[in-house]
């Protein structure tokens, strides 16, 4: 009897020990896939996915944490720092020029996109500039809040050219002349340089800025220079709660446009895009707790 009571509690010490085991066992395992999946530089879907790429094809059928928006500073994990320039109605590709020339030691190590929706400067220009510089992102689309298309505006009398030089300025473009040979051309068709207008295509560039995942380790410069549609960008980017990508900006490049947008739109948005660009620095500061770096594009 007393051996059976013994053997009986020592299988029950064994038991419980073993029970302790692998209790411990499993809180390592995931302990170390969760640490193991913070440390992946992925994409804000994967994260949200109930799998996770491990190696190879192989994914690991464990649910992985959802990360929200006040998230996303910790996320960037351990990646290099980046260097980001994105150009805004970016023309011919002077201002990339200008970037080129401003940050000889580093040109190479930044990373780019330039937007331009004109097909005139694509055919006339960024197709050559892109063979020049393959790693450049050309994006063929007009930016604003929404997806979808509008009419864009030549430039008055350069709508049908079929040479550079009939272009503004003979159409020269490097990074000392700062007249792009695409002009006035504008989605609004009240503005004095106005012409004959096609359809082009239009990405929302605040939740395009947000896929991007910037953080505050990278450098980010951003040009905006888009006749007027710099207004809808900017008091988007400024009053959404959740959108905090402007607050990366280390140096902003615009060109505002009041007159154009008071003649566009209705009076109440006349009173407030017409001082918009005085009081943005005030805006930006009240959005990021910070004084923006800006420069002012005549």
């Amino acid at each position: 009897f007393f051996q059976k009571a013994l053997g009986d509690n020592i299988r029950k010490e064994m038991n419980a020990k073993a029970g302790t085991i692998a209790v411990v066992a499993t809180i390592l395992l995931v302990t170390a896939y969760y640490g193991y999946t913070v440390g992946l530089d992925i994409s804000r879907d994967e994260r949200s996915s109930p799998t996770k790429l491990l190696s190879g094809d192989k994914r690991l059928f464990i649910p992985t944490p959802v990360y929200d928006e006040k998230d996303r500073e910790t996320h960037k994990w351990e990646r290099k720092p980046r260097k980001v320039f994105v150009d805004l109605g970016a023309g011919c590709g002077d201002s990339y020029y200008r970037h080129r020339k401003e940050h000889e030691e580093d040109a190479d190590e930044w990373e780019a996109y330039l937007w331009e929706p004109s097909p005139q400067m694509h055919e006339f220009y960024l197709d050559e500039f892109q063979k020049e510089y393959p790693h450049v992102h050309i994006m063929p689309f007009a930016a604003g809040v929404h997806d979808g298309s509008l009419k864009l505006f030549l430039h008055k009398g350069q709508e049908h050219v079929t040479d550079k030089s009939e272009f503004k300025n003979q159409g020269k473009c490097s990074a000392d002349v700062f007249t792009s040979p695409a002009a006035g051309s504008t989605m609004f068709k009240e503005a004095g340089d106005a012409g004959e207008p096609v359809n082009v295509k239009v990405r929302n560039f605040p939740e395009w800025l947000k896929e991007q995942e910037l953080s505050s380790q990278d450098t980010f410069i951003l040009k905006i220079d888009i006749e007027g549609g710099e207004f809808d960008i900017l008091d988007r980017m400024l009053n959404d709660p959740n959108d905090n990508d402007l607050c990366y900006t280390d140096e902003l490049k615009v060109g505002f446009h009041p007159k154009l947008i008071t003649r566009h739109h209705a009076k109440k948005l006349d009173e407030k895009f017409a001082t918009f660009h005085e009081d943005f620095p005030l805006l930006f500061k009240k959005k990021c707790g910070f004084e923006v770096n800006m420069k002012v594009l005549h």
